[in-house]
């Protein structure tokens, strides 16, 4: 999820609206939209849904309602001071391997003692794009997992912090190295059993995937068994095969040039005719 582009708010609707309110109950600013409740995965109807809203700030500003008609179905009441956050590490310079867990600190804190709840970020090209590591963390550290994001030699991590209502955030002063990663592959059959007639078109299909470049398409996986060399290049191809067992490998290799490999054993076996 990239987090780069300009905010865009859900389309102006009727049914519920947020306002921004001052001291002298005056609103000051509002949008209206309107909610479907319907999960776009399953289409079925759900009794929640969740939208997110951008308003300019204000100085004058309150609380903030939640409304649906003149209901009142939620208000927050808006704090004096914004929260502070202050990212520690990583700040720069550092050098996160290919595997492993690192950790995220950071320092925050609030003049009006409001409770904090914080999101991490993490930029593979310098802050020009974001995807979210965790959200609404109520701790000041996060421990992540190398193997599940992007290699960069100008990695970044953001952290924003909210109160409920204000919200600030801070990032790594310059940028850091997190090791390239290998592609993953694998093949799938189109038969179970791995055991195929002879004379037939064999379905061979497979997956690959690498955190810097994304999915493998065409040409970036090439297949070949050990009886009857290379086969082509796809992630699907339909080969005739000799009879016999086959080791049949599909590789990949990535813009880093790491090569991945993967291998299965497939049987092919002489069809005869029984005339009775």
């Amino acid at each position: 999820r990239q987090i780069s582009s300009p905010w865009v708010n859900p389309p102006v609707g009727t049914e519920y609206c947020v306002e921004l309110i001052d001291s002298f109950d005056t609103v000051i600013n509002h949008y209206c939209f309107d909610l479907d409740f319907i999960d776009y995965e399953t289409q079925q109807t759900i009794s929640t849904d969740s939208y997110f809203i951008l308003l300019p700030d204000a100085p004058n500003i309150s609380r903030v309602e939640l409304k649906k008609g003149n209901l009142v179905l939620a208000s927050r009441t808006v704090s004096l001071y914004p929260p502070q956050v202050e990212l520690t590490s990583p700040n720069g310079g550092e050098n996160w391997g290919s595997s492993g867990f690192e950790t995220i600190t950071w320092v925050g804190n609030d003049t009006d003692e409001d409770p904090l709840f914080y999101n991490v970020y993490y930029s593979p090209d310098n802050g020009v794009s974001w995807e979210p590591l965790a959200i609404d963390l109520e701790t000041t550290n996060l421990e992540v997992d190398t193997d599940t994001i992007p290699g960069s030699s100008s990695a970044k991590i953001r952290v924003s912090v909210s109160d409920g209502v204000h919200s600030v955030s801070d990032e790594s002063d310059s940028t850091f190295i997190v090791e390239p990663k290998g592609p993953q592959i694998s093949i799938i059959l189109q038969d179970e059993n791995k055991d195929f007639l002879a004379n037939r078109f064999v379905m061979l299909r497979g997956i690959g995937y690498d955190l810097e470049d994304g999915q493998f398409e065409g040409d970036d996986l090439c297949w070949s068994s050990d009886l009857d060399g290379g086969l082509g290049c796809g992630e699907s191809i339909t080969p005739f095969l000799s009879v016999g067992a086959h080791s049949i490998t599909l590789q990949a290799i990535d813009s880093d040039g790491n090569i991945a490999v993967s291998t299965e054993t497939i049987n092919i076996v002489e069809c005869f005719d029984i005339n009775t």
